[in-house]
């Protein structure tokens, strides 16, 4: 967040924790759009791992996208770009990515088709 806001000109960023898919998303839509400012500034997670699942709520992600890889934690973590000016550039080019263009989407209250016949539908009814 620092980094984003040393920059020229400053980004402004909100960081948000998110412990449990489950239980955020038992939450109503209401919230959990006011918890990502959908529709009001873009999203990019930043996750140690996989980023599988991070495409409902983030326009980009910095993580792992392969198995891993071994050496000293600082090196490791700079290979897959998890520094401070790693994330706070992607984060300023993806802020200029939606600025002039009117609107950034809202991921959280889009349309969803909901599961296949025959499977349970998460978090309530299909097509909600």
């Amino acid at each position: 967040r620092d980094a984003l806001a040393a920059r020229s000109p400053p980004v402004r960023a909100r960081v948000v924790s998110l412990p449990c898919w489950e239980q955020f998303e038992e939450q109503p839509a209401a919230y959990r759009a006011a918890v990502f400012a959908h529709g009001r500034a873009p999203v990019l997670s930043v996750e140690a791992a996989a980023t599988t699942g991070w495409e409902r709520y983030a326009h980009a992600s910095i993580g792992m996208r392969s198995y891993g890889l071994s050496g000293k934690g600082d090196d490791v973590m700079r290979h897959f770009g998890f520094t401070a000016e790693h994330v706070a550039a992607k984060g300023a080019a993806l802020v200029a990515h939606y600025a002039g263009r009117g609107a950034v989407p809202d991921l959280v209250n889009r349309f969803d088709v909901g599961a296949p016949p025959g499977e349970a539908a998460a978090g309530g009814a299909a097509g909600h």
